[in-house]
Parts: structure tokens; C-alpha cells; sequence
């Protein structure tokens, strides 16, 4: 999703994302310089056990998802909206 910083804030300007989760607006409020603009990848995916029922026993669930995230930062002072 793109985003911007403009006046301490993280907006969401074009695209259908909607707004950033809290760990990725605070981290992108660290990155970010007023007036920058960013791309936020954040991929995810459902880890499913070879064998649910075994690994439940052990580990405790028979699933896991996995969810990271990536601020490429694409213009500096470049306010888009």
C-alpha cells in the first residue's frame, strides 16, 4: 500500500488498502521524514502442519500464520496528497 508522512501522520493515499496496523504506523513514523513517500509490502501466509493432529500435540497448534512487513521508502519530500 502507499503511503505518506504529512505533518506526523501516516496516510494511506491511492490503492485499496486501508489503514496501516499500529506496529507498521509506528515503525513507519520512526522511517519516514515529513513529506516522504513509502510502499509497504506486507506479506502473509497460513503455515499448515504436515501432520495437524501430532504437531497439536507437541507443539500446541496445528497452524501458524506468518505475517512481516517491509517501508521501501520511494520519494523525499515529494508530498502526494
Amino acid at each position: 500500500m502507499p503511503i505518506d508522512k504529512v505533518s506526523g501522520a501516516i496516510r494511506v493515499y491511492a490503492g485499496t488498502g486501508t489503514d496501516p496496523d499500529a506496529d507498521i504506523k509506528a515503525r513507519a513514523l520512526t522511517v519516514l521524514d515529513d513529506k516522504d513517500v513509502a510502499i509497504v509490502v506486507v506479506p502473509s501466509m497460513n503455515d499448515l502442519a504436515f501432520l495437524p493432529v501430532l504437531t497439536k500435540l507437541h507443539v500446541g497448534a496445528g497452524s501458524k500464520t506468518l505475517r512481516s512487513f517491509t517501508i521501501a521508502v520511494q520519494a523525499s519530500d515529494a508530498r502526494i496528497c
